[in-house]
């Protein structure tokens, strides 16, 4: 997503996507007060720019209605917006997808720990640090040009907690040890 912000439509759907868990989109049109081909149009294109999706399904009349929430560039977007990390963190074990290993539970709670240091109005920036092909994201890098030095010795410590990034800080710790000894 960048720095650019979302149309405020799509903003007011990643907030109460954030709050309430997941919904459909005839819910989301009710509770927003909106029409439902604005609502339409808007889950479309938060589909599209990967911060939401289909994570299951209501039966209403008979009738099956598909649930959207947030994928983890979607929860990075109401951490934004917002949204609490602790409401973030419960919804998001509660959609997770397959079994959720210590490991996998692990990564979860490291990468909130990592938002929490950098709080909701620098998340953004960092949306291409991470790698969301897996499942927790992985952090690729720290983009020490966005933080201070203080800043990352705080995320370092707080990361090197979890067994899953420890490669990741080495490699990071390594880059950096090149860049200073040149």
């Amino acid at each position: 997503m960048g720095e650019r912000a979302l149309p405020p439509l799509q903003s007011e759907i990643i907030r109460l996507l954030g709050e309430r868990g997941a919904l459909t989109k005839h819910e989301a049109a009710k509770e927003l007060g909106k029409a439902y081909k604005n609502i339409l149009f808007s889950f479309d294109s938060l589909k599209e720019k990967g911060l939401i999706e289909v994570v299951g399904e209501k039966e209403y009349r008979n009738q099956k209605f598909e649930t959207y929430w947030l994928t983890w560039k979607g929860v990075l977007e109401a951490y934004a917006l917002g949204i609490s990390l602790e409401k973030l963190k419960l919804h998001v074990f509660r959609y997770i997808k397959g079994e959720i290993t210590p490991e996998i539970q692990s990564g979860i709670n490291a990468i909130f720990d990592f938002l929490r240091e950098l709080g909701p109005e620098r998340s953004r920036a960092f949306i291409n640090c991470l790698d969301f092909s897996k499942q927790p994201p992985t952090i690729k890098y720290l983009p020490f040009d966005l933080i201070s030095g203080k800043e990352a010795e705080k995320i370092i410590k707080i990361l090197s907690k979890y067994e899953l990034y420890k490669n990741v800080l080495e490699k990071m710790l390594k880059e950096i040890s090149k860049i200073v000894s040149s």
